[in-house]
């Protein structure tokens, strides 16, 4: 950004990298808002092409977080040095917000919505170069399974709590969840799975599940602990007990800043009538050519 003319460049508290590119007045403030981190690329050797390698082929840019979300946030970086460049009167103050842990809460955006005003913001997430007006929400849950860690050769003597998480997961991929005309359905997965056991002829004595449930603005988190606990309750294991709770965990920065925070976001809708919806519509409209 400072490349490219950015009239200021900072990177705060939490690590936001932050680029203000200076309007000519009378405009409302723009925030362009994407991500710097990405989630893990797992095993490299089942890519077509190297993670990392930013090879393009068949017309595309292979690699992790080329689409999720680094394609968006290099543009973003480029468009208003780019409008300066061509001479297009911009009214507005054109903030870009390059923000850290997207993928695990959205700290850096929190902190950039509670230090840095402006009118309007666009994310860089991917919709297909659709229109998006909302957002499900999102809760991090963790599922506890107890029971009795025994020796493998002595099942019996234990309660092994793998059974209970396997009759949950069971009924979990047929509960009914909440829809709606907009956002369709709510969903939830379960994603990590660990014990409290390294040793593999030990039973484990408590298993915890993580579960990602993506909600509708109906859904309150209240409501969503209530159906899995109830869920829990129904497939009980003789000597093993299970809860459900939304953790508190610690996430830390590369800035060495630390915050704990439970992992609660609330989905969110922008009506269809809103002027920003409006005009954004219409951008989308002339400059794609389609409805």
């Amino acid at each position: 950004m400072e490349r490219l003319g950015y009239d200021r460049t900072w990177r705060d508290e939490v690590g936001n990298v932050i680029g203000l590119m200076k309007g000519e007045g009378g405009g409302k403030s723009l925030m362009l808002n994407s991500h710097l981190d990405h989630v893990d690329v797992g095993d490299q050797s089942q890519w077509e092409f190297p993670p990392y390698g930013a090879i393009v082929a068949d017309d595309f840019i292979w690699g992790r977080a080329a689409c999720d979300v680094k394609g968006a946030l290099a543009v973003q970086i480029y468009v208003p040095a780019i409008a300066r460049k061509a001479g297009l009167r911009v009214p507005s103050d054109v903030y870009m917000t390059a923000v850290v842990l997207e993928e695990r809460g959205g700290w850096g955006s929190e902190h950039i919505a509670q230090t840095l005003k402006a009118d309007y913001a666009i994310l860089g997430e991917a919709t297909g170069n659709e229109l998006r007006v909302g957002h499900r929400g999102r809760i991090e849950m963790q599922v506890r399974f107890s029971g009795r860690s025994v020796h493998a050769s002595a099942p019996a003597r234990g309660a092994n709590p793998h059974y209970a998480m396997a009759r949950f997961l069971s009924r979990l991929r047929d509960l009914r969840m909440v829809s709606d005309e907009l956002f369709g359905h709510s969903t939830v997965a379960p994603t990590t799975v660990t014990t409290d056991q390294s040793s593999p002829n030990v039973t484990p004595g408590e298993i915890c599940l993580t579960l990602d449930w993506r909600n509708l603005p109906s859904e309150t988190p209240e409501q969503i602990l209530g159906k899995v606990q109830h869920l829990l309750d129904e497939v009980h294991e003789p000597g093993v007990s299970a809860r459900v709770e939304v953790p508190q965990i610690v996430l830390s920065t590369y800035t060495g800043l630390s915050e704990a925070q439970r992992l609660i976001h609330p989905a969110y809708y922008m009506p269809e009538t809103h002027p920003f919806v409006q005009s954004a519509r219409r951008v989308l409209r002339a400059a794609l050519d389609r409805e």
